[in-house]
C-alpha cells in the first residue's frame, strides 16, 4: 500500500506535464504564425506605398522630358514665326511688287530647310508665290491664315492641302505693313496693314520635328488639333486636313483615347496609364503655346516600370529589413 500510494502522486504529476506541453505548442505556434502574418502583411504594405512613390517619380519624370520635348517643339514654331514676321517687315517685302521681292524670296528658299514656299498677298485676296502662284489664280481670302494676319497678328494654321502644289502644309502668316508710319488722333505712329505674308512648310516637316519626341523603344507621338483632328500620327489614315478632314478623336470607339483628347483639347496635362492598340500605355500630353494644337506621347508601360526595379532594390531591402 505505501509503494502504491507513493508512486500514485509521480504519474498523475506525469500524465498533467504531458498534457499540457501540446497547448503551449500550440500557443507558441499562434503567437509566431501571427506575428509573421502581422510583419508580411506590413511589409507588402511598406513596399506596395513605396512602389509607388517610386511609381509616381518615374511618371513625373517621364512627363518632364515630354514637357521639355514639347517645349523645343514650341521653341521650333516660335522661331519661325518669327522668322516671318521678319520677312513680312523688310522693305522688299513692303514694297509689294512681286517683280523685286520674287528674286529675293527664291534665294531663302534655297537657303533653309523648313519652308518651301513663300507667299505675298493683297488686301483682295489674290497673291503670288515662289511656286509659281500668280494674282489671276485662286484668292486665299478664306484661309484663316490669311484672315487673322489681316486683323495684326502672326497666325499658325492647321495642315491644309495647297491650291497652287496640293502639298500637306500649314502656312505661319504674318502682316504686312506699310513702310512709314502714320500717326493717329493721339499722336501715336501707326502703320496700316497692306498685305500678308506666308511661309508654308510641308506636314512632312512639323511630323519630323514632333517624331523627335520619344521615351524608349516603341513610344510614338502624335498631335491634335483644337477639333481633336490629328496634325500628325504614325497612322496617316488618322491625319486630317481642311479639304480632307480625318477622324476626331474625341468621336473614337476607344473611351480612353477619347478621354485623354477631350483633356487635350480642354488645354489640360497629364499623364494617365491607358488601354491604347489593346495594351495598357502610358500617355502624357500636354499643349502648345504656339499653336492651338496638343502634344501626346504614347510610351510603352514597360519603359517607365521597368525602372522600379532596376533602380530601387535597395530602398525595397531596406523596407524589408526595417520591417
Amino acid at each position: 500500500m505505501p509503494n502504491r500510494f507513493f508512486w500514485a502522486p509521480y504519474g498523475q504529476h506525469q500524465n498533467s506535464s504531458y498534457s499540457m506541453k501540446p497547448s503551449r505548442n500550440l500557443l507558441f505556434r499562434l503567437i509566431i504564425g501571427s506575428t509573421t502574418l502581422v510583419v508580411s502583411i506590413f511589409a507588402y504594405w511598406s513596399y506596395q506605398v513605396v512602389r509607388q512613390l517610386m511609381l509616381d517619380s518615374l511618371k513625373a519624370s517621364a512627363f518632364a522630358e515630354v514637357r521639355n520635348s514639347a517645349n523645343e517643339i514650341d521653341q521650333w514654331l516660335a522661331t519661325r514665326k518669327s522668322e516671318i514676321s521678319v520677312l513680312a517687315s523688310t522693305p522688299t517685302i513692303q514694297t509689294l511688287d512681286w517683280a523685286v521681292a520674287n528674286p529675293y524670296l527664291q534665294r531663302r528658299v534655297n537657303d533653309q530647310a523648313d519652308f518651301f514656299k513663300f507667299a505675298m498677298a493683297y488686301p483682295d485676296g489674290t497673291r503670288y508665290n515662289t511656286s509659281g502662284a500668280t494674282r489671276d489664280k485662286d484668292s486665299i481670302k478664306d484661309r484663316p491664315f490669311f484672315k487673322v494676319a489681316m486683323t495684326g497678328r502672326s497666325f499658325i494654321n492647321d495642315p491644309i492641302i495647297s491650291r497652287s502644289t496640293g502639298v500637306h502644309q500649314i502656312n505661319i502668316s504674318s502682316p504686312i505693313r506699310l513702310q512709314q508710319s502714320a500717326i493717329d488722333q493721339n499722336h501715336n505712329p501707326i502703320q496700316p496693314i497692306i498685305g500678308v505674308f506666308v511661309g508654308s512648310v510641308a506636314v512632312d516637316r512639323v511630323t519630323e520635328v514632333v517624331n523627335q519626341l520619344q521615351y524608349g523603344e516603341n513610344s510614338y507621338p502624335f498631335a491634335l488639333n483644337s477639333e481633336g483632328q490629328a496634325i500628325t500620327h504614325p497612322n496617316p489614315k488618322l491625319m486630317s486636313t481642311q479639304e480632307e478632314p480625318g477622324p476626331s478623336f474625341l468621336d473614337l470607339a476607344s473611351p480612353d483615347l477619347a478621354t485623354v483628347a477631350q483633356q487635350m483639347v480642354s488645354g489640360e496635362e497629364g499623364i494617365e496609364l491607358l488601354e491604347i492598340d489593346n495594351n495598357l500605355q502610358y500617355v502624357a500630353f500636354l499643349g502648345l503655346n504656339e499653336a492651338n494644337w496638343s502634344i501626346a506621347l504614347v510610351i510603352p508601360r514597360h519603359n517607365i516600370e521597368r525602372k522600379l526595379l532596376l533602380s530601387r532594390w535597395p530602398q525595397i531591402i531596406v523596407v524589408f529589413l526595417g520591417c
